[in-house]
This record gives C-alpha cells, structure tokens and sequence, in this order.
C-alpha cells in the first residue's frame, strides 16, 4: 500500500522498490502513534502518579512507638461490687497493701442484731466491714476474712479478679467447705480508705 500512494504521487515509477519512502514512512508513522499504543494510556500532569514520598514514615513510627509505651489501664478490684442476690453493693478500698470491702448501699436497711459482741447488735450494717484484711496472694488474689452479718460469723475467705467487672468471692469454714458467688463491678472507683472509727470514750471523763 505505501509503495503504491508514493508511485502516485510520482516519487516512484513501475515496480521500483520502495524502500527509502517506505523508511520514511513507517518512521513517521511510528513517531506519530499516541503513546497509549505501546505503553499504556498516558495521562494529564496532574493525573500523573506521584513518586511515594517517604518523609512521613520516621512520624508515623515515632507516633507508634509512643503509643505502645503507654501502659494499657490494669483491671483493679477497688470500686464498688453489686452482690450476687443485689441486695447490696460493697465498696473496696485499697488499706496500704490490703483491700477492705464494706457496706456502701443495702436495699433494706439493717442492724447487726447477730453479732456475737452485744455491744454491737444495734449498730447499722450499712457501713459494716465485710472484707478484712485481705492480703495479696498473688496476681489479682487476695485472702483474708469475711464478715457474715446474716449469721455474725465470720470465715476465711478468698477474692479472685476474674475480669474487669466480675470478681468471685469465696468463703470457707474450716478451711475446707468453702462456697461463693460472682460480683459485678457498679462503679469503677471507690473513695480512699475509710478512716478507723474512733474509739469510744472512756467512761467518768
């Protein structure tokens, strides 16, 4: 086809191979192809990629790194703990290195009418200590003792975090025939440890 258009247009006469013209052709016909024939679509400048700057990584990674340095909040059995039946709700102090868990709200109010002390029957429960002394005996682990005002006995008894919001309690008579309930967190912390009651005064003063 392109030795014949050359041959009419008279740069060529009988059968005379075209092989000069058909260089300069095909040249100029291959120069003139759009590039998205051979390499893909070509696009505007500002269509075009952007090398991938990587001044922002060292950022980034600092910003990471800041991140997992800071230590993630521990669960803690201080606050206030809903009793299994929710008939009342303990608050747990933290007393130096042991816990201390007393009444803070009851749904009937009550007195400790079944103190073994006399002297103490008609004090209100609200307020009673429930946990006392209770030591650490490892992660999320404490043992001490347990104040039942139902019966005014008291066992040993042993507290275990289970979660964030689950604490099981567990009371043992003997050290043997232990049982127990599951607590549920109702606020997240309770006050500073409660002041000592002060002693009663002493009588002829």
């Amino acid at each position: 086809m392109i030795s014949r258009r050359a041959a009419d247009h008279g740069g060529l006469q009988g059968d005379e191979e075209p092989r000069g013209v058909s260089i300069a052709v095909l040249n100029t016909t291959y120069l003139a192809l759009p590039t998205s024939s051979w390499f893909g679509p070509t696009y505007p400048p500002y269509l075009r990629r952007r090398p991938l700057k990587m001044k922002w990584l060292p950022w980034l990674f600092a910003i990471l790194s800041a991140l997992a340095a800071v230590p993630a909040q521990s669960a803690s059995a201080t606050g206030e703990w809903l009793v299994a039946d929710k008939s009342a709700r303990i608050a747990i102090h933290a007393c130096g290195r042991r816990l201390r868990g007393t009444i803070a709200w009851e749904r009937v109010h009550g007195v400790d009418d079944q103190n073994p002390d006399p002297s103490k029957r008609r004090r209100p429960t609200l307020g009673l200590p429930i946990l006392i002394g209770m030591q650490s005996t490892g992660p999320d682990s404490w043992a001490g003792r347990i104040y039942n005002a139902d019966n005014g006995k008291t066992y040993g008894a042993k507290v275990k975090l289970l979660s964030s919001t689950s604490l099981s309690v567990e009371g043992c008579v003997m050290g043997f025939l232990c049982g127990g309930e599951t607590w549920t967190k109702v606020r997240e912390h309770a006050e500073d440890c409660p002041a000592a009651p002060s002693p009663p005064p002493v009588s002829g003063q």
